[in-house]
């Protein structure tokens, strides 16, 4: 999704993570499920290295349910 589509009252959040590997992962998986996001706050965790900032993944309202469902399914999934 590019910025200029961003519109903050439109998206919910659904995730937050200081994890690069879950949020490489997490859109790699809403990529696959067409579900658009915004990762806010992504351009200054790696400006800073990874892991300073936290990333929020943002999610046009429409889509939270599902969205939520794959992150606790993918959250599941790690656990293991």
């Amino acid at each position: 999704m590019r910025d200029s589509d961003f519109s903050p009252d439109a998206f919910t959040e659904v995730f937050t993570t200081l994890n690069g590997s879950e949020l490489a992962l997490l859109k790699s998986v809403f990529d696959s499920e067409d579900i658009p996001y915004h990762a806010q706050g992504e351009e200054f965790s790696v400006i800073r290295g990874g892991g300073a900032l936290p990333v929020r993944i943002l999610v046009p309202r429409e889509h939270a349910e599902r969205a939520r469902d794959l992150v606790r399914q993918m959250m599941s999934e790690n656990e293991r």
